[in-house]
């Protein structure tokens, strides 16, 4: 705990802490983790359903969208300050394909911790038929779903709100996906991540085992080498505990169950390819939202292409 980032605390305050972590874990986790099949590749797509009241008129339903790198899972505490401060809410979360619980595409089914994707709409219509077949048919009020998604979430959940502009009444984006940067000022003002990664993708590295039998990740990012020694890493907060809790949950993820259920921490540049043209096509779109959108972002947001530098 020798990092000047750490809020300082006292032991009995931090495992006062670790202690309500694991807590807000254990009571998020008895709502069971369930799963649909998604209708473009019959995927397996999971989600928690946050259902503590029974639906009425007043109920407020809540759609989030997580980042990459991460689960639904990590939001228990979030989750849990929601429902204190709004009444009657009920949260719907779910874990983008590639990632956390759910499915991996066929071709990289022998590696469940690498996150790749062919298509960056099938990220939109996984989320749209969520929305339409499980959220949908058990809400009372249609018209009071919202949206609160997070980075990579929160280009995803855009570019829902544009193809569907009745869908929510309001929109609130954590620092939301709009370019991956590279961390140099100089090189940021040349647009070279799409190129790059649409050459990878056109020399056969878009995914692993393509040339010479050996895997492929973004800058060596490989997710098997995932250690709770490197804990501290990732800046994803001044709370040590906090970030120490997300760390062992997904260093769990990656040594139980071949690395499911958890996180995907290992890009490929099929994946990249595909995020870059993602958010690159915003621009086309976003004026064909309707409804009130709320962004923010932390004052110091270090987000990086390394893997262990952030969650996008």
């Amino acid at each position: 705990m020798s990092s000047d980032r750490w809020i300082k605390r006292t032991v009995s305050e931090n495992q006062a802490i670790a202690e309500r972590m694991e807590h807000l874990y254990t009571k998020l986790k008895q709502y069971p983790l369930k799963t649909f099949l998604s209708n473009i590749d019959s995927l397996s797509i999971s989600y928690r359903a946050i259902t503590p009241t029974p639906k009425t008129n007043q109920t407020t339903t809540l759609l989030l969208l997580t980042g990459y790198n991460e689960t639904i899972d990590k939001y228990c505490e979030f989750i849990d300050e929601l429902m204190d401060r709004i009444p009657l809410l009920h949260v719907y979360m779910m874990d983008h394909r590639g990632q956390g619980n759910s499915g991996r595409e066929q071709m990289v089914q022998d590696n469940p911790l690498l996150a790749h994707s062919t298509d960056w709409h099938h990220w939109i219509k996984d989320v749209e038929q969520f929305v339409s077949t499980i959220i949908q048919p058990t809400t009372t009020d249609n018209d009071n779903l919202h949206l609160f998604a997070h980075s990579m979430g929160g280009m995803i959940g855009t570019h829902v709100a544009a193809a569907n502009p009745n869908m929510f009444k309001t929109i609130s984006l954590n620092a939301p996906l709009y370019k991956i940067t590279i961390g140099s000022t100089v090189l940021e003002t040349v647009p070279i991540l799409s190129p790059f990664a649409r050459l990878m993708v056109y020399l056969g590295y878009d995914c692993v085992n393509t040339k010479g039998g050996k895997d492929v990740y973004i800058f060596g990012s490989d997710a098997s080498k995932v250690d709770l020694v490197k804990f501290g890493g990732m800046k994803l907060s001044h709370c040590y505990e906090r970030e120490k809790f997300w760390h062992v949950l997904r260093v769990k993820s990656v040594t139980e169950n071949n690395g499911l259920p958890g996180v995907c921490m290992s890009p490929s540049f099929g994946w990249f390819n595909e995020v870059t043209n993602c958010y690159n096509e915003l621009i086309n779109v976003v004026d064909k939202i309707k409804c009130p959108v709320i962004i923010t972002q932390a004052e110091i947001d270090c987000v990086s292409i390394q893997s262990d530098a952030g969650a996008m």
